[in-house]
C-alpha cells in the first residue's frame, strides 16, 4: 500500500463510514498497520485512533501487535494530561485567589470538554488568557510558583510583538503561555477582546475555576491559529480533527451567522474558510448552509485548498524535520532548565547520538525506510545547533553581567 493509501486508511479508522466501501481491516499487512501507526504519531492523534478503533467495532480486526502499541500510546497521553491538569489546576488556584481571571485555550479546553477524554487529544503545553491590564501580575505569580521566563524584556515590550508572553517554564512542569489576545498585534484583522470575554463561559476544569471561550470563539481561534499563526505550516489531523469535533460537539449551539459577521468584519473571513474548506477536504465534515454559501462565493481559492491538503498529506522532509524539530521541545526544555553549564552540556551531547529506533520514532519514519540515516544527520545538526544557541548566549550573557557588574566599582584607569 503506498503512502496515499495508508493515509486514506487512517482517515477511515476516524471515522464511522459504514457504506461498504471502506478496506477490509482483516486483510490489511502488518507492513501497512505500522505506516499508519507512524502517521498517526506524526500528526497527533494516535489516541483518538486507538479510541476510535473501539467505539466503532473494529479493533478485533487490527493484530494484536498494533492494538497494544496504540493502547500504550492511550495510556501513556492520559498519565501526561493528567499531570498536565494537575499543574494547570494549581495555576490556575493561584491566578484566581489572587483577581486574575483565566480562559482556558486549545487543548485544555478540547481534551475534558470537546473530546470528553482526557487521553484523547495530546497537549505539549497549557495556553492561558487573562487580560492584558492582568498579565504583569500573571507573570509574577508564576515567578513565585518557581517558573521561570525566557526573557528579561518587560511585559509591555514583549506585547508589542506577540499575543503572549514568552512561555514560562519549571522542571517538571510543561510549559505555559499566558495570552492576552488569540492573534498577533500584526494581524491584519483585530478581534474585540472585550467582547470575547464578555462571551465567555464560567466552569470548572480539574476543579479549578475558569473561564471557557464561547464555540464561535473557540471555533473562530482554532482556525486563526493555523491558518494565520501559523500559515498552516504545521497543519495536521489533530488540528483538523480538533475544529471537527467542536463542531460535532457543539452543534445547533453555534451561532453561524455570527461567526460569519464577526468573521467578515474583522477581515478574516478568507482564513476561516479556508481552514474549513480545508477540514471538509480531509475529514468530511459537513459545513451549515451560511458558511457552505460563503465556500460557493470563494471557488477562485480551491486551488488553494487543494493545495493545502496535500500539504498536509504529503509534507516534504524538510517540512517534516522543520515540524518534529519545533513542535516538539522536550530536549530544548530539559538543556534550558538544567543548573549549570556542565549539566547542559552533558545533556546535549548524550542527545546527540541517540538510538536508530529513536530518530524514527522522532521523525515518523516507516519501519525499514532508507531515509533513516538521512534524517539522522538531521537530528545531529538539529540538536548541536540548537544546543549551541542555547548554551553559548548564556555564557556570554553572564560574561556581560559581569562586565558591567566589574564596570561600577573600578573607574576608568584604575587598577582593580
Amino acid at each position: 500500500m503506498n503512502a496515499k493509501g495508508c493515509f486514506g486508511l487512517l482517515l477511515y479508522c476516524l471515522t464511522n463510514k459504514r457504506d461498504g466501501t471502506g478496506p477490509r481491516l482483516g486483510r490489511i499487512s502488518m507492513s501497512d498497520w505500522d505506516h499508519v501507526i507512524q502517521l498517526a504519531i506524526r500528526h497527533e492523534i494516535a489516541p483518538l485512533l486507538y479510541y476510535r478503533l473501539k467505539k466503532f467495532d473494529r479493533i478485533a480486526d487490527v493484530p494484536p501487535e498494533i492494538v497494544q502499541r496504540l493502547q500504550e500510546i492511550y495510556f501513556c497521553n492520559a498519565a501526561n494530561n493528567m499531570r498536565l491538569y494537575s499543574d494547570f489546576s494549581e495555576v490556575c488556584n493561584v491566578l484566581t485567589g489572587q483577581g486574575i481571571e483565566v480562559v482556558a485555550l486549545k487543548g485544555l479546553h478540547l481534551a475534558e470538554v470537546v473530546y470528553g477524554d482526557v487521553a484523547l487529544r495530546q497537549m505539549n503545553d497549557m495556553d492561558l488568557l487573562v487580560r492584558k491590564q492582568d498579565l504583569l501580575r500573571a507573570r509574577d505569580a508564576l515567578l513565585e510558583m518557581g517558573y521561570r521566563s525566557g526573557t528579561r524584556a518587560r511585559v509591555e515590550e514583549q506585547c508589542l510583538t506577540h499575543h503572549h508572553l514568552v512561555p514560562f517554564t519549571k522542571r517538571g512542569a510543561p510549559p505555559i503561555e499566558i495570552h492576552w489576545s488569540i492573534t498577533p498585534p500584526n494581524s491584519p484583522f483585530k478581534l474585540d477582546m472585550d467582547e470575547l470575554w464578555e462571551r465567555a463561559e464560567r466552569a470548572t476544569i480539574a476543579g479549578a475555576p475558569v473561564l471557557l471561550l464561547s464555540p464561535e470563539d473557540l471555533l473562530l481561534h482554532l482556525c486563526l491559529h493555523v491558518s494565520f499563526n501559523h500559515e498552516f505550516t504545521f497543519f495536521a489531523l489533530k488540528n483538523a480533527c480538533d475544529i471537527h469535533e467542536t463542531m460535532s460537539y457543539y452543534q445547533d449551539d453555534i451561532d453561524w451567522d455570527r461567526i460569519v459577521a464577526t468573521a467578515s468584519s474583522r477581515e478574516a473571513d478568507r482564513y476561516l474558510y479556508c481552514t474549513l474548506s480545508v477540514v471538509r477536504g480531509l475529514l468530511g465534515t459537513v459545513m451549515p448552509s451560511p458558511i457552505c454559501n460563503r465556500m460557493r462565493d470563494r471557488g477562485s481559492e480551491k486551488a488553494l485548498v487543494e493545495a493545502l491538503v496535500s500539504r498536509v498529506l504529503f509534507p516534504s522532509l524538510l517540512e517534516r524535520f522543520l515540524a518534529s524539530s519545533l513542535q516538539k521541545p522536550a530536549l530544548l526544555s530539559r538543556i534550558k532548565n538544567a543548573e549549570t553549564s556542565v549539566g547542559k552540556a552533558m545533556l546535549f551531547f548524550k542527545s546527540l547520538f541517540p538510538s536508530v529506533e529513536h530518530v524514527r520514532e522522532k521523525y515518523s519514519l516507516f519501519h525499514g525506510s532508507k531515509k533513516v540515516f538521512l534524517f539522522y544527520l538531521f537530528h545531529f545538526l538539529d540538536v548541536f545547533i540548537r544546543g549551541i544557541l542555547l548554551i553559548i548566549p548564556e555564557r556570554l550573557k553572564r560574561r556581560r553581567e559581569e562586565s558591567r557588574y566589574f564596570a561600577t566599582f573600578v573607574s576608568p584607569g584604575k587598577k582593580s
